[in-house]
């Protein structure tokens, strides 16, 4: 698995002539859209995956920066740029009563929406589920050795538990990554930065190491 990240000035290298045909299918419905500095970054980091041949699994973005995972396999991802909010009302919206408990104890209130709604968002992303409608059921599951694990409710009551982490990647954003749980020894997470951000992925998360790619982008 690849992230790429990409700060709010990464948009200069925006070239409306790379569009994939989605995405210039609906730049012709809704022009505007060429003028936003999310749509700018996201499709820089769109262009890049596909100059590489490098199949796009999950794609976020927030006032103006930008993150994509791509590589095989299932994933999903959600950047959000830190902003205060009526927190208390969103989560009356979109938490079940054992998220919102958790969120009233911790002691970083904005911080720890945005680790739980990042995470809504990645899970919901990664298997499809229906936004805003399956929000409650996508999020955090308190476990016996007091840890929260992402996972996703079941209509019988049982939880598929998901692999994952929530991360102040650079100052001022969050960044939620999903993926479904291996047994098997898991491959490092390679990431690499477009734009003069500051990103500041720790060196481990989610039981798999998060290296810089050393280099140029794989073939």
């Amino acid at each position: 698995m690849l992230l790429l990240l990409g700060s709010p000035d990464c948009r200069r290298d925006y070239d409306a002539g790379q569009l994939d045909a989605d995405d210039a299918r609906r730049l012709q419905v809704a022009p505007g859209l060429a003028l936003r500095a999310d749509w700018q970054s996201s499709r820089v980091l769109k262009q890049r995956a596909r100059q590489h041949a490098l199949p796009v699994r999950s794609l976020s973005h927030s006032r103006g920066a930008a993150a994509l995972c791509c590589g095989h396999g299932v994933a999903g991802l959600d950047l959000e740029a830190l902003r205060p909010r009526d927190f208390a009302a969103l989560l009356a919206s979109c938490a079940r009563p054992a998220e919102t408990g958790w969120w009233q104890r911790q002691p970083d209130a904005l911080r720890a929406f945005y680790r739980l709604w990042t995470c809504k968002e990645a899970l919901i992303k990664a298997t499809g589920l229906d936004f805003p409608a399956d929000l409650r059921r996508c999020g955090l599951w308190p476990q016996p050795d007091g840890s929260w694990q992402p996972g996703i409710g079941q209509h019988d009551g049982t939880v598929i538990y998901w692999s994952g982490w929530q991360i102040e990647v650079t100052p001022g954003w969050m960044l939620a990554c999903v993926w479904p749980p291996d047994a098997a020894p898991l491959p490092p997470i390679y990431w690499q930065a477009l734009g003069r951000g500051p990103w500041q992925l720790p060196p481990m998360a989610g039981g798999r190491a998060l290296l810089p790619w050393p280099g140029p982008l794989p073939d």
